[in-house]
């Protein structure tokens, strides 16, 4: 190993291969920016979020489930009413041979969000 300096290159020969520190340095960066890619036990980012809409598809469906228990009528409505967070309107793109309408909505209730922080909590502790 030769070394000059503090923050000078320095070279490792270790079995015929010559690595240097700037070389070492990119594959930590690599691994890092990989380790913050994968994230929550090795699954990644679309894992997370196919996770979260779950979550929140069953956390809406016991929401709609809970309103004909009667013994819960006093405050189930608060529990299942739903607020429009993002609304585009419908796009329709025709092709003259074929057309596509596409639009998107998200309304959430009190449920849905209950169940997308429960699906969070699980994704991180497993």
């Amino acid at each position: 190993m030769k070394k000059q300096g503090r923050n000078a290159l320095f070279f490792q020969e270790s079995e015929g291969f010559c690595v240097s520190s700037v070389e070492i340095q990119i594959l930590q960066m690599s691994l890092e920016v990989d380790s913050l890619a994968r994230f929550g036990g090795g699954r990644g980012v679309g894992f997370c979020i196919l996770f979260l809409m779950v979550g929140a598809v069953i956390g809406g469906v016991l929401g709609e489930l809970l309103r004909s228990v009667d013994a819960l009528q006093s405050f189930v409505p608060y529990l299942v009413s739903t607020h429009p967070i993002l609304n585009l309107a419908p796009f329709t793109l025709n092709l003259y041979v074929m057309s596509f309408t596409l639009g998107f909505s998200l309304s959430l209730n009190i449920m849905s969000i209950l169940g997308l922080l429960i699906a969070l909590y699980l994704f991180r502790k497993f």
